[in-house]
């Protein structure tokens, strides 16, 4: 699984940084659900076929959704509360700056009141600026590390090897 990450991780991180408001929220949030829906396939058996994995994580699947893939990783202690917290709260954020038909920034008021409830780590009083920009990139940077940790201690599945049915009129000494 370590190929799945290693192209997504530093440039395109630098890169973001450089983007409108709106366009960093929304780059960041394609990155992690990417990242969730990579931990999930990680999980799978190795026999399953890109048909069924489409089936499964492409509309209509049903974890075709950001917010059930969230769900599924957290259900199945794949990532715990506070990164499935944070990557719900980015999940907010993005709507927000999605479906906003004026200029929203950082710096107004529902975006200010959504990244105010990310959960950071301490980091000895540091307070970077601009907050909730900072906020924000903190919890997502810290949600993808523990997300590709999930990925790094992922066990294969073991290959699933199913009995051959044997048909009810047949011989039972066959």
């Amino acid at each position: 699984m370590q190929g799945l990450r290693t192209g997504r991780r530093g440039p395109t991180l630098a890169l973001m940084s450089q983007e409108s408001d709106r366009g960093f929220v929304l780059a960041i949030a394609a990155l992690l659900d990417d990242a969730v829906g990579d931990l999930i396939k990680a999980h799978m058996i190795p026999e399953c076929t890109s048909e069924l994995r489409k089936r499964i994580l492409k509309y209509p699947g049903v974890l075709a959704s950001a917010a059930a893939r969230l769900n599924v990783a957290c259900a199945f202690g794949w990532i715990g509360a506070d990164t499935h917290h944070n990557l719900r709260n980015a999940k907010a954020d993005r709507n927000k700056f999605a479906h906003s038909r004026g200029p929203l920034k950082f710096d107004s008021a529902e975006i200010k009141a959504l990244c105010e409830k990310f959960r950071v780590p301490d980091m000895d009083g540091f307070r970077p600026h601009p907050p909730e920009r900072s906020s924000f990139l903190l919890a997502t940077q810290w949600a993808l590390l523990h997300i590709w940790d999930a990925m790094d201690r992922c066990e294969t599945p073991a290959q699933h090897v199913e009995r051959p049915i044997r048909r009810i009129d047949s011989d039972p000494t066959d």
